[in-house]
């Protein structure tokens, strides 16, 4: 009797997956089909050559449009193609740890942290290429000239700028093996570096400047171009540039003195320092000085900052934005007064609030504050043709909106682990999914929600435009409107389907509907419509 039972199970299952697919070549509607065959494979085909595929439930999808495709295996990569403007290609894997991209004038490929790749066009017209195996391998090339870094053992290239491993503008062909020898041009705003068996010998060269230094850094000695220098570090050291100051370190880095020789004293400084207790530092218009941490002040032409028995009080005047800031206990308490206002007491809460008029009367306000440092954040700006109002408590919820005198509008919501909302007045998307288990990540990585997100989204609504879909179960219920036509299936079972005319077609087993297809009269047209959205394309 079982073995009877489970045979005829066998049986209709055959016979449904068998009507699906006989139902998918047959005629459903002129511009609208959908072909499902849950959880094997959901087909749907709507006018304009638009088609969205999907296979094994929510792991292969497919949505091709005039204007782009995409193809995504979850949760492994996603692909984009651009047809606007050019065929522009972009593959996210792992997001958001890999990417490669591909336009016209540029290919790249990244996998964050290590492996950098970039092949580009310039403006001038020449090829450029940049490798990078992060921090081991650096390759760049600028038409005829090249760099190459095998970081830190072996080093060469052609006259250019090179800003890896090292960042210089060699004027000449450079070549090291390090520690063994090497030349390099350019090399730390230097204009020749030339080291043999380092540390034991080293080379520099500066606007003629020459310094040799042994058993780097400890014996220094050199001269020429007005300089002239010597060092027993850490006991002792002196460099003189004649006629603009002279400088000296006595067990470095406690006691430091510079003396400005120059008649224009804001072209030199002046320092006498036994770190860390004491320093004072005059250079122009700028003064520094302390008895740490007893006393010690800061004085510049935008900026006065003062401190008393450090960290019990700290204060702060920006003399150019007008307002103060005292700290107590830094960086426990605060209070800011004057063009800001706000208050701290870290890490529980914080607020601060910025106002600005301008010349015509327009006023500006900005409004940043925190609580639970760094879980809790608020932000909201207001402007005379804008406003914008940002507020997460990480990873429970975000909440965006944006809004201006044009009726944009810009909102976002995420919910963990309960519903994600997202809408665009300039796309005309809105979106709603349930649920919602990365929180506030799906804010951050848009690769994410098209990877990762749909595997565990039991409801996906999306609207964009006149065209709506709504899939529960990852599409085992799938309904669709495109226009005045709308279609609902349920697995292989249940087909209803409307057109634009208002005539309805319903298929029970697939099978029922290609040997006798029902008409039903036209529905009344004021029923309910859903106002809320996901990107219809997935």
């Amino acid at each position: 009797m079982k073995l009877r039972a489970r045979l005829a199970v066998y049986i209709l299952a055959g016979f449904s997956l068998a009507c699906g697919v006989i139902y998918a070549f047959a005629e459903v509607a002129p511009t609208m089909r959908i072909t499902n065959l849950w959880p094997l494979s959901v087909i749907e085909s709507l006018s304009g050559g638009r088609q969205y595929n999907h296979a094994a439930a929510p792991l292969f999808t497919r949505a091709l449009r005039p204007e782009s495709e995409r193809r995504t295996i979850r949760p492994l990569i996603t692909s984009v193609t651009e047809k606007t403007d050019g065929e522009i290609t972009t593959v996210d894997f792992l997001p958001p740890i890999g990417r490669a991209t591909r336009t016209p004038t540029e290919r790249s490929f990244n996998i964050f942290p290590i492996v950098t790749h970039r092949e580009w066009t310039a403006e001038d017209g020449m090829r450029r290429k940049f490798t990078s195996f992060y921090p081991v391998y650096h390759r760049k090339e600028d038409g005829p000239q090249h760099h190459m870094a095998l970081f830190p053992i072996y080093m060469s290239g052609t006259a250019g700028n090179v800003s890896y491993p090292i960042p210089f503008k060699s004027t000449r062909d450079y070549s090291a093996v390090f520690p063994i020898y090497g030349n390099l041009y350019g090399a730390f705003g230097n204009d020749r570096v030339s080291f043999a068996f380092w540390p034991l010998y080293t080379r520099i060269e500066k606007g003629g400047f020459v310094k040799h230094q042994f058993l780097w850094p400890i014996f220094t000695v050199g001269s020429g171009g007005g300089y002239r220098t010597v060092k027993l570090w850490p006991i002792y050291g002196q460099t003189v540039k004649e006629g603009q100051y002279v400088s000296r370190f006595l067990a470095w880095p406690v006691f430091n003195f510079t003396k400005n020789l120059s008649a224009d004293t804001a072209l030199g400084k002046d320092i006498v320092a036994g770190l860390p207790v004491y320093w004072d530092i005059l250079e122009g218009r700028r003064h520094a000085q302390s008895l740490f941490p007893f006393y010690g002040k800061r004085v510049t032409p935008d900026l006065e900052r003062s401190f008393k028995m450090w960290p019990l009080y700290i204060n702060t005047k920006y003399i150019k934005e007008q307002f103060e800031t005292r700290d107590y206990l830094w960086p426990v308490f605060s209070r800011t007064t004057g063009s800001q206002t706000g208050f701290k007491v870290w890490p529980i809460a914080g607020f601060r609030k910025k106002t600005q008029v301008s010349p015509a009367g327009a006023v500006s306000e900005d409004i940043s504050s925190f609580y639970l440092w760094t879980l809790g954040k608020y932000e909201r700006s207001t402007r005379p043709d804008s406003r914008r109002l940002y507020h997460r408590f990480f990873p429970l919820w975000v909440y965006g909106r944006h809004e201006d005198r044009h009726g944009y509008r810009q909102r976002q919501v995420f919910v963990w682990p309960i519903v994600s909302f997202q809408e665009d007045s300039l796309t005309g998307v809105k979106a709603v999914s349930f649920p919602n288990l990365l929180g506030a990540f799906e804010a951050q990585f848009p690769a994410i929600q098209e990877v990762y997100s749909p595997l565990w989204r039991v409801v996906d609504y999306a609207r964009q435009g006149e065209e709506s879909r709504l899939s529960l179960l990852w599409n085992l219920v799938d309904w669709r409107k495109d226009g005045e036509e709308v279609a609902l299936t349920i697995g292989p079972v249940f087909t209803l389907h409307r057109d634009a005319s208002g005539v309805q077609k319903y298929t029970v087993l697939s099978a029922i509907h290609i040997l006798n297809r029902g008409t039903l009269p036209k529905e009344s047209s004021s029923g309910t419509v859903l106002s809320s959205i996901q990107h219809p394309a997935r």
